[in-house]
């Protein structure tokens, strides 16, 4: 009696399919890859020395692809005309295959895009086409060789219709959060070099069109690329502050001047304008702290104090994460593919990966910068980790180099002290080093310092989201201002680890993890509708499993591209399974939503202070609610609880892919080979071109002294009349000639002993390493 089959002829059939396509060794083009694809093949031919006239691409190349592909579709037809069961699911594989077939003919047939000149004009035609076919299904995703794709398995309609966006009156405040930007109108730009290619200065890192598109119509409007140095070669640097600087404070609107030299106030009743300021002097303004309610430190603040403190923080946070970044979306007909092909810098990249995890099914990775509705929190969540690592980690923020050392030295010599008695000797040693003041003396230029390297990394997003905007000056980016609420936000929070460093008691700062679990008790939601919104998308695709599950076990039929999409989100169990219900019980199991951190916007702060009474502990009398405040104990006051944003996520996936893949996966997916744009700096490239020219040098001196005597050597050496060259060879030239003479012309010996007297200093030790030759 045979088996009875477990597997569905569905399956079986795309079993089938893959196994003919491993066993034959047959490669096919990874279609969400043709332009990496096409640089490969590019830089074969160039090597070949192909000329553009031999019009190989992509008529050629795609060819030998087409022929491949028929390979496959006539085994495939062999196999269902041997098997009547497979006959039906081989017949849909086919039918998609053939009309992958067709876009390769549409490819390598068409004139039109047949000159290897003309390949963007071709990725720019084909690629929506065969980006259009994957999403509808026409393409089987199990034949392209695509790892790691973050695209929703279903096509689910959107919640909310959207609408079209408003253009705001000339006269709106756009300074206001919140306020809308007009997006540049989408226009499709002539040929020309890609955005990476004349922006970047790099070749294009992805297959992706990405923002070239638009990036010629942006600039033929006015567009040119912002960029912080110019700024910060105009602000001079700060002066330490002194007591009377500190006495005085810094002026809410003034510039540094009356923080380093006393200043008068005369321009106390004046208003205050910042653009004004920001026009007159470069130099961002400082917060006169002593305005927060204070004249000088208490000897310990109150928790409302660092309540309402942080609670400031937290708003100006969002509101510039708001103002500047989440006022536009990446529109859809103008922007192709994933923003992270975008070459960000290795501080954003490494950041995101602290604050962020894809929503799979509802825009998955791409969506974190699309959408501004994601994006403004992403902002939120990467300035919450700046301030965590690079100020509240800080001892006492600001100090000079003297009182940092002395302040981490005595904390080092006290690490084994118990933690309240530790933070107190901590707190008196800052005070210490405070002086008086009311920030440490290297307060601002340490806050200049971090502003400075915080901006650097928004400097990608910031040319990419004004390449969309209007190109007027109200509607770009202004760097003055970005750069001076940037900087008010890190000074508000060095101003607050100054009064955490010189308070004794102890503070714990903790972000959440991003694809946790819920731990609603130490978190709070930042955006309760970006959680809905997952909610009803993974639950109309649970529905739709469900109903195709069903749909099977009653035997009636699902559409195959339905029952393939569905199938990939968890295997549907067969009609003809011997437990059909334990199937979809442990499905059910798996298939369990709850909520999960997707982006970890802000850290908590628990301050915790010791209640000591000098009360020895009784254990007859245990502490109750009539006597907590008689004895020993300690208090603990939540500052402020994490700040996340949810979505619906697997609680028990089969394996960790299962509800979404790491940013690294998907910046590897999108960017191909080139994970991480080059980044060589004039200095560097002259420098290697150098050392390459020297070792040229080097080794044609030494084979032609070798093959045709020294003679010929020293005629090539003249022939260059190099006098950097010839003096830079002069030592390793008359060094190879003392070993010729010495009769001892091995080719390993003369090649290694050169190199240990040029790079060595003459200290060779290749005797004993060259003996055998």
């Amino acid at each position: 009696m045979s088996k009875r089959p477990t597997k569905s002829p569905a399956e079986l059939a795309k079993g089938l399919v893959r196994h003919i396509i491993r066993e034959n060794n047959i490669h096919f083009i990874g279609l969400n890859d043709l332009g990496q694809e096409w640089q490969v093949y590019k830089t074969w031919r160039e090597s070949q020395g192909a000329k553009p006239e031999d019009k190989t691409w992509p008529a050629y190349y795609l060819a030998e692809r087409r022929k491949e592909l028929q390979e496959v579709i006539d085994k495939m037809k062999a196999a269902a005309d041997e098997n009547k069961e497979l006959a039906t699911p081989l017949g849909d594989i086919i039918h998609n295959f053939g009309d992958m077939m067709g876009l390769y003919d549409h490819a390598g047939v068409n004139e039109r895009y047949q000159d290897p000149r003309d390949e963007r004009s071709y990725i720019r035609a084909i690629y929506p086409m065969i980006r259009s076919a994957a999403d509808t299904g026409m393409i089987p995703m199990d034949s392209l060789d695509y790892i790691g794709s973050t695209e929703s398995i279903i096509t689910i309609p959107p919640v909310n219709v959207r609408q079209p966006l408003v253009v705001p009156n000339t006269g709106t405040n756009t300074a206001q959060p919140g306020t809308p930007r007009p997006i540049a109108p989408t226009i499709q730009a002539p040929e020309g070099e890609s955005f990476l290619e004349s922006f970047f200065g790099f070749g294009s890192v992805s297959n992706n069109i990405g923002a070239r598109a638009q990036l010629r119509v942006a600039r033929a409007a006015g567009f040119r690329q912002k960029k912080f140095q110019p700024l910060f070669n105009s602000i001079p640097p700060s002066r330490p502050v002194t007591k009377d600087a500190g006495a005085e404070g810094t002026g809410v609107g003034g510039s540094d001047k009356k923080a380093n030299n006393g200043g008068t106030d005369d321009t106390e009743d004046q208003p205050f304008d910042i653009a004004q300021e920001l026009a007159n002097d470069p130099r961002p303004s400082r917060i006169d702290f002593k305005s927060f309610g204070f004249q000088q430190h208490p000897e310990n603040y109150d928790d409302k104090y660092y309540i309402s403190l942080y609670r400031l923080l937290y708003n100006r946070t969002t509101d510039f994460a708001e103002k500047w970044f989440g006022d536009i979306d990446l529109p859809e007909p103008g922007y192709v593919g994933s923003p992270w092909q975008e070459p960000f810098n290795d501080q954003f990249i490494e950041y995101t990966r602290l604050v962020a995890h894809e929503d799979r099914h509802n825009g998955g990775w791409p969506a974190l910068l699309r959408q501004a509705k994601y994006r403004k929190w992403l902002i939120a969540g990467i300035l919450g980790q700046v301030i965590e690592k690079k100020v509240f980690s800080e001892l006492l923020f600001g100090v000079s180099d003297f009182w940092k050392k002395e302040i981490e030295g005595e904390d080092l010599r006290l690490v084994e002290i118990e933690g309240y008695r530790r933070k107190a000797r901590r707190s008196e040693t800052a005070k210490m080093a405070l002086n008086g003041l009311f920030v440490p003396s290297g307060f601002w230029g340490d806050v200049d310092d971090l502003a400075w390297r915080t901006a650097l990394i928004f400097e990608p997003l910031i040319n990419l989201l004004d390449i969309y905007r209007e190109q007027t000056e109200e509607h770009q980016t202004n760097l003055s201002h970005f750069y001076q609420e940037l900087h008010m936000i890190i000074s508000i929070a060095a101003y607050m680890q100054v009064c955490m460093a010189i308070s004794p008691s102890v503070f714990h700062v903790l972000s959440a993890t991003p694809g946790a679990r819920m731990d609603y008790p130490i978190e709070q939601q930042a955006d309760v509708a970006l959680y809905r919104e997952s909610k009803n998308v993974n639950e109309r695709l649970y529905s739709a499993w469900e109903d195709a599950a069903n749909k099977v076990q009653q035997n009636l039929r699902v559409p195959p591209a339905d029952f393939d999409k569905l199938n990939a989100l968890y295997p549907i169990p067969p009609a003809t399974a011997q437990d059909h219900e334990q199937e979809r019980r442990m499905a059910r199991h798996h298939l369990l939503r709850g909520a999960r951190v997707m982006l970890a916007v802000f850290p908590m702060i628990k301050r915790y202070r010791p209640e000591n009474r000098g009360i020895k502990p009784n254990p007859e009398k245990p502490r109750t609610d009539d006597n907590w405040e008689e004895v020993e104990g300690q208090r603990i006051a939540d500052i402020f609880r994490c700040t996340v944003v949810y979505y619906q996520g697997l609680m028990y996936p089969r394996n960790i892919l299962e509800d979404g893949v790491q940013l690294d996966t998907h910046l590897t997916a999108v960017r191909g080979w080139q994970r991480h744009p080059i980044r060589f700096s004039p200095f560097a490239i002259g420098v290697l071109v150098v050392l390459l020219a020297c070792a040229a040098f080097s080794v044609n001196w030494l084979l032609l002294a070798i093959v045709h005597g020294t003679g010929e050597a020293n005629a090539f050496l003249r022939s260059t009349r190099g006098v950097v060259l010839s003096y830079v060879w002069v030592a390793p030239r008359n060094y190879v000639l003392q070993a010729i003479e010495e009769n001892d012309q091995s080719v390993a010996t003369l090649i290694c002993r050169t190199f240990c007297h040029t790079i060595c200093g003459g200290m060779c030790v290749c005797s004993s390493a060259t003996a055998a030759y």
